[in-house]
């Protein structure tokens, strides 16, 4: 006999209790909630508005610290440290996190180099 198991939805990320807390000009450090179905962490970013990365470390396991990096360009999260191979939910949580304008990357400057006009 075989069991077939119903395939699962995966559950909805929801962001809630957002507190932006900023000490300094050029540090962003932001608290927040993220709930999947009766799941709730709570984290921590951390990010430096000269820089494409962002510190995101859960508030009760400090084991649990990664780095998120986003495009130069555009601010996009393209990779994060944690052992997800898929969008996790701390590259989630940096895109909406700059969705709201929390998280601000600086904009790079066409200097030319691709298009050969350099001195």
């Amino acid at each position: 006999m075989v069991a077939t198991v119903p395939s699962r939805k995966p559950k909805a990320r929801v962001m809630r209790n957002v507190v932006p807390l900023s000490p300094f000009d050029g540090l962003s450090v932001v608290r927040f909630d993220v709930a999947e179905g009766r799941r709730v962490d709570a984290y921590t970013a951390v990010h430096w508005s000269d820089s494409h990365t962002v510190k995101v470390c859960h508030r009760d396991d400090t084991a649990r610290q990664y780095t998120v990096t986003c495009s130069a360009s555009t601010g996009v999260p393209l990779g994060c440290s944690c052992p997800a191979r898929v969008t996790c939910r701390h590259q989630s949580a940096v895109a909406k996190l700059t969705e709201l304008g929390h998280l601000r990357f600086p904009a790079l400057e066409d200097a030319g180099h691709d298009r050969g006009i350099c001195e």
